[in-house]
């Protein structure tokens, strides 16, 4: 009985409001391949390894002293950070899509983005991590969104998801300018488990100036973590 009025409810679902593609709104796919075809990937060879920094493999421009000085900052915490497509307002409303506006059946596609951008040559023992929601966003939002995306990627590369920040509420980031958001994750997590993972992958969704990516791993290795490293799905 309950099987059939999960298809029941399936097939009504289906009727009054159809899969669409979250870019083009083709029916019956939640990102064609068109779509899926022309993002903005990220050459990743291209890439500054340290910071991610799209055209920064030989001289990069996000993260030498001058840049970070200009932030607020005196050297990048993250041992090596991958993005998977450059901030555009299309990938940027795939990603709204997404969180914004519940289309939580998007989360195994975007961890399959994120999945090829997991570098062999990063530690072994490696954990993963989310940036965790403010409370206020995941009262907003009904849940979690970077989790959703973390155990998809979880299940896809069998690395193991832990939950190891808490934060702190802080301003809406999108509202900020760089040296107002490096000041508004000051100090915004704190590790929630006793004993730290030695290496860990962040995972969140966009990366803008990296601030909240640089707090993070700033309090990851402050409690004991010896490589932190960060994975995002869009790079401004």
């Amino acid at each position: 009985m309950n099987t059939y009025l999960s298809i029941l409810n399936l097939i009504l679902g289906e009727t009054l409001w159809p899969t669409r593609c979250a870019l083009c709104d083709a029916l019956d796919t939640l990102l064609c391949s068109n779509c899926w075809q022309n993002l903005p990937f990220i050459d990743q060879y291209r890439t500054c390894p340290t910071c991610g920094a799209a055209f920064g493999k030989a001289i990069c421009c996000e993260c030498n002293s001058v840049s970070l000085e200009l932030k607020g900052l005196k050297s990048i915490p993250l041992d090596a950070c991958a993005s998977v497509f450059q901030a555009t307002p299309e990938t940027l409303k795939l990603i709204t899509t997404y969180k914004d506006r519940g289309e939580q059946q998007l989360a195994p596609i975007l961890a399959l983005l994120m999945k090829p951008l997991i570098n062999p040559a990063w530690p072994k023992d490696l954990i993963l991590t989310t940036i965790p929601a403010r409370n206020k966003a995941l009262k907003e939002r009904g849940f979690d969104h970077m989790m959703c995306i973390g155990k998809e990627l979880s299940a896809l590369t069998a690395i193991p998801l832990v939950s190891l920040l808490g934060q702190k509420e802080s301003r809406d980031q999108r509202k900020l300018k760089a040296k107002q958001r490096v000041e508004n994750k000051k100090n915004t997590f704190f590790v929630k488990e006793e004993r730290i993972a030695p290496s860990v992958l962040l995972i969140d969704d966009v990366f803008t100036t990296g601030s909240t990516l640089y707090s993070a791993a700033t309090t990851l290795k402050e409690s004991g973590s010896t490589w932190v490293g960060g994975l995002t799905l869009a790079r401004v």
